[in-house]
């Protein structure tokens, strides 16, 4: 008896089978994708965060100072009327 299948058609996958697996292949990219977009995003947050809390700390110097040197300003203030001779 003679094969009546060519051997190309033996040995080709059937086209569903071919498209399920790409299928997979696809989902499985996707969800690479994904982690990667949480990797990024986490990445993100871990650089803002000591940004913020440096930024933070140079205001609360600045805002510091200011407070000082006025209260610094008001004593001295206070302390030239309090020595200054009686009329």
């Amino acid at each position: 008896m003679e094969n009546l299948v060519s051997p190309t058609e033996q040995t080709a996958p059937a086209h569903g089978f071919d498209r399920e697996i790409e299928l997979k292949k696809l989902k499985i990219e996707e969800d690479k994708l994904e982690v990667e977009k949480r990797k990024a995003r986490w990445t993100g947050l871990t650089v803002m965060v000591p940004l913020v809390a440096a930024i933070l700390t140079v205001a609360l110097g600045l805002y510091t100072t200011y407070q000082t040197s006025k209260s610094t300003f008001q004593l001295e203030v206070a302390k030239s009327i309090m020595q200054a001779p009686n009329p």
